[in-house]
C-alpha cells in the first residue's frame, strides 16, 4: 500500500491489517461503511476520489484527491464530519485491524499530516496562477509521471474547491497559462505541458 504525502508515494506495510472484499463506486457516488465499525482505512484500486468537508455557508471543500495506491484513515474523515466521494468509477479495497495497535497506522497518520500542511502552506503563500501551476505539476506526476500530457479525472469546479478559488478563477488561468504557451489544452480534461521549467518556477 502507498500512501502519499508532500515528497511523494511511499510504501506502507501493513502488518495487523485485513484486506476485505473489493468495493465498487459509481461516479458521484460517497462512500458507505455501512454497519461494520472495524474499517479502519480504504486504499484506491482504481478510480479517483475526492476527500470533501462542508463550510458553514453550505459550500463544500476538497482536501484532496486520492489516486490508485493512495489510502486514507476512515476515522480521520469521520472526526472533522467530512465525506468521501467518487470522481470517476472506483474500486477502493476496505481494511480492518486486526489489532488495536496495527503496524502501520500511525504511519498512515503522519503522512496525511505532511501532506495537510504542505496544502496549508500552498493554500496561504501562494496566488491563483501559483496555485493552478502546482496543481498541474502535482497531477502530472501523480497521473502520468515523466510524461508531458495527462487526464485530470476531475472537473473545474472541483479544481477549484480543492484550490479555493472560483471556478471562473480557475478556468481564466488556465486559458491564460495556454495562450503564454505554458501548457495545451486539447480538450476539458487533458493537459499537455508544453514548458516545465516556467511552470515549475511559477508553482514552486
Amino acid at each position: 500500500m502507498l500512501i502519499r504525502h508532500e515528497s511523494g508515494a511511499v510504501p506502507l506495510e501493513l502488518r495487523g491489517y485485513t484486506r476485505l472484499p473489493e468495493r465498487r463506486m459509481r461516479r458521484g457516488e460517497v462512500f458507505r461503511s455501512s454497519d461494520r465499525g472495524d474499517l479502519v482505512a480504504l486504499r484506491v484500486v482504481e478510480g479517483c476520489l475526492r476527500v470533501c468537508h462542508p463550510l458553514h455557508d453550505g459550500r463544500r471543500q476538497i482536501t484532496d484527491f486520492l489516486m490508485p495506491d493512495d489510502g486514507i484513515g476512515i476515522d480521520e474523515v469521520r472526526r472533522h464530519n467530512g465525506s468521501i466521494e467518487a470522481v470517476t468509477p472506483a474500486r477502493v479495497a476496505l481494511l480492518t485491524a486486526d489489532t488495536a495497535e496495527a503496524e502501520g497506522e500511525s504511519e498512515l497518520a503522519q503522512a496525511r499530516i505532511g501532506a495537510m500542511q504542505a496544502r496549508l502552506f500552498m493554500l496561504g503563500h501562494k496566488n491563483a496562477r501559483e496555485k493552478l501551476a502546482a496543481f498541474l505539476l502535482e497531477m502530472s506526476e501523480r497521473i502520468a509521471p515523466g510524461e508531458a500530457s495527462f487526464r485530470l479525472p476531475m472537473s473545474r469546479y472541483d479544481i477549484a474547491d480543492y484550490l479555493c478559488l472560483s471556478p471562473e478563477t480557475v478556468c481564466r488561468n488556465f486559458t491564460q497559462m495556454s495562450s503564454d504557451g505554458l501548457i495545451s489544452l486539447p480538450d476539458s480534461q487533458t493537459v499537455q505541458i508544453l514548458h516545465r521549467a516556467p511552470l515549475e518556477f511559477i508553482g514552486r
